[in-house]
């Protein structure tokens, strides 16, 4: 697991081995999780489209994470979607070690969970699938607060 502010990590070239999932961060509010094999690109593209729009790059931190640093969110929460791609309990969880490093097309699908996996566990803020209309109404009213301290945050060091 690495973490950089994305101030810096928006600027760096060379991407990271193995890290192909991210989760970017304001303070303990997770905004966003996302997969990637080339996640510095990706969060290049997110800045493109407005993703940080509101936010500090000096205080929103992105989250490089391996499968491997994955697996226990995977084995506790593997199980609660259905579908051809993810079952259900220990299984799923096994396949998930075994394959995650196999080739490339087991890694897309591992890394496909990992994420569904870490959106149902984090439900982050600017998230739309895999989260549910509880959370999202909550994402909503999250979002304006952040943009609020973010705000008062800028006011300060005027």
């Amino acid at each position: 697991m690495r973490h950089m502010i994305i101030r810096d990590a928006r600027n760096t070239l060379k991407e990271v081995e193995d890290h192909f999932l991210y989760i970017y961060r304001d303070g303990d509010t997770v905004l966003y999780v996302g997969k990637s094999i080339h996640p510095f690109k990706r969060l290049r593209q997110h800045i493109q489209h407005g993703m940080f729009r509101g936010l500090s790059m000096y205080h929103c931190t992105i989250e490089l994470l391996t499968l491997e640093d994955c697996t226990s969110t995977v084995y506790r929460f593997g199980g609660t979607f259905g579908g051809p791609t993810i079952s259900h309990g220990e299984a799923f969880y096994d396949s998930y070690r075994r394959f995650a490093h196999n080739n490339p097309q087991s890694r897309a699908r591992c890394m496909d969970a990992a994420e569904k996996c870490l959106i149902k566990k984090y439900a982050p803020l600017r998230n739309v699938a895999w989260n549910t209309q509880v959370q999202r109404e909550r994402r909503y009213v999250a979002f304006r607060e952040l943009l609020k301290k973010n705000k008062e945050r800028q006011e300060n060091t005027l």
